[in-house]
């Protein structure tokens, strides 16, 4: 399997954020592979690990630039899995934190374990929302969009890891956020947003509900003796997965000859 064509109404947007209803999602070459390994290698925060994902595993896809980023973490964990792993169900053995014993060790991975919200079929409706007194155009932006504004506000943001991508999060859901005579004005509401007008409170159920697609996936470690199984609610095991290529339990046959 080369490729697969994934129908957008199995994705968590359900396709209601497409005018086209399959995706085209091939597996990675081996250079495409090492290329992405490298670039991750470099990063030093979860902005630009999430944006180097997005380059290697989405934006060179056919329609990669029109990708609803509801469906982006879904759609890296399929080609990150697809590119390595024989067939969809199998399950895959990694290099990770394990949580249970508090040190690096093998862990395997359920791929069928994966866990992502369907959309809220609301959160496509909106049109508008208030923040500080005036009202906004919301949207549910694209890949493409969604780096573009990464890149253009990436160094005026804190330098806290967590709160640097959530601002990315924030500021992309915003139809206007690339004109720039409204980008600063934005910028400013979304950073001087008060509770006094439920500022805080509309920011951050936009961001949930936009960012909120992936739950969790279950892996299961067997280091100290015995099965444990572990849920894993971060996409960490995602990102790290070239970084440290998937392990044969071993070295048989079906693979090498012997002297």
């Amino acid at each position: 399997m080369l490729s697969m064509d994934i129908p957008t109404d199995q994705l968590p947007s359900k396709g209601l954020l497409y005018p086209f209803s399959t995706l085209a999602v091939s597996r990675l070459k081996f250079s495409q592979i090492m290329e992405y390994s490298a670039d991750l290698s470099y990063c030093q925060n979860e902005l630009s690990r999430f944006l180097v994902q997005l380059k290697h595993l989405i934006l060179n896809l056919p329609a990669g630039r029109e990708v609803s980023m509801y469906d982006a973490i879904a759609l890296i964990a399929i080609r990150t899995y697809m590119s390595t792993s024989a067939d969809l169900t199998n399950n895959i053995r990694i290099k990770y934190q394990c949580p249970i014993h508090n040190k690096k060790e093998v862990i395997e991975v359920d791929l069928r374990s994966i866990r992502f919200e369907d959309i809220d079929e609301e959160l496509v409706r909106v049109d508008t929302f208030r923040l500080g007194g005036k009202s906004y155009r919301f949207r549910i932006p694209t890949v493409a969009e969604f780096v573009d504004v990464a890149e253009h506000f990436k160094t005026s943001l804190p330098m806290n890891d967590l709160l640097a991508t959530k601002y990315i999060w924030i500021l992309s859901m915003f139809k206007d956020i690339m004109d720039k005579d409204k980008r600063m004005e934005i910028l400013s509401a979304v950073k001087n947003a008060t509770a006094d007008d439920d500022g805080i409170l509309v920011l951050n159920t936009l961001y949930k509900k936009l960012s909120g697609a992936f739950q969790y996936l279950v892996a299961y470690c067997d280091q100290g003796g015995e099965k444990v199984m572990v849920k894993i609610p971060t996409v960490e095991p995602i990102t790290q997965y070239f970084l440290d290529l998937p392990i044969l339990s071993k070295l048989d046959g079906n693979f090498f000859t012997f002297k």
